[in-house]
């Protein structure tokens, strides 16, 4: 950590004493997202936290997408449970950041496990952390790096992972994805594709995982585009109902512009 960013994080140490920033966080996450649902409270036994009999729900989680999808192969399973253990903590903490000014302990957040969904969380009382965008976007990367770094280590174990450094490869490239499709969706209607596109490298250089997936502003037709340029698989093709997605690497590049820009247009 260099000394600039290690000032930048202490900066943002001094705590707010408002207390309704869970709570106007937990709202505007809802806005965001839907399913996004949290509430102010304990964690209940049957949630994924750092406290938490995890091994078990992380079983759980992969056995049902071996059971319902059960042609789409170990590579679908284990690519769905682990992107549904860490969509919830990365969204909180970028709504925490450009919409609400604050920062929550990711630590102190339990996630809901429906059959196979993590939806809706639990946060535990306390005062998030509060300071400029540039220093919340910092210790938010921290935060999360630690969280990712925590719940993998279980996922890891959970799976008995052969090719550990593959697979964490993939993984964490998989994070990478997740943070950048993540981040145009929170700051869609905010921000300029320019401005996401800059901020899209201060998440990844805060998470320490830059350098691989990107978004790429493309320009066609006097308008501007931010697509996501990706360097992992979902592995949803391999279900029987699935298909490839317009930002899958295995479609080659010009190929992923064009579709991505047509699901931009019939959605805006």
């Amino acid at each position: 950590m260099s000394d600039n960013t290690a000032r930048a994080i202490a900066r943002c140490q001094v705590k707010n004493k408002n207390p309704t920033l869970l709570h106007d966080l937990i709202a505007n996450a809802e806005s965001v997202v839907t399913s996004l649902k949290g509430n102010i409270g304990s964690p209940a036994k049957n949630m994924i936290h750092m406290e938490g009999n995890n091994e078990e729900h992380l079983s759980l989680l992969y056995c049902y997408w071996q059971k319902n999808y059960p042609t789409a192969t170990h590579a679908y399973w284990w690519v769905r449970s682990w992107s549904m253990l860490f969509w919830q903590p990365i969204y909180i903490a970028m709504v925490g950041v450009h919409y609400t000014n604050c920062l929550p302990n990711l630590a102190l957040i339990a996630q809901h496990q429906h059959l196979g969904f993590l939806v809706g969380y639990t946060v535990e009382p306390h005062q998030p952390l509060t300071g400029s965008e540039s220093c919340l976007i910092l210790n938010a990367g921290k935060n999360l790096k630690e969280y990712i770094d925590w719940i993998y280590s279980v996922f890891e174990r959970v799976m008995k992972v052969e090719n550990k450094k593959i697979k964490r490869r993939l993984a964490y490239r998989l994070v990478e994805d997740i943070t950048l499709s993540s981040l145009q969706k929170v700051l869609l209607y905010k921000k300029e594709a320019k401005e996401i596109q800059e901020y899209s490298l201060q998440w990844l250089n805060a998470l320490s995982i830059e350098g691989s997936s990107e978004l790429s502003l493309i320009h066609k037709d006097k308008k501007r585009y931010l697509v996501l340029n990706r360097k992992a698989c979902c592995m949803h093709f391999l279900r029987d109902d699935g298909a490839i997605c317009a930002s899958c690497p295995k479609l080659n590049w010009p190929e992923r512009i064009e579709r991505q820009i047509k699901e931009i247009n019939e959605h805006a």
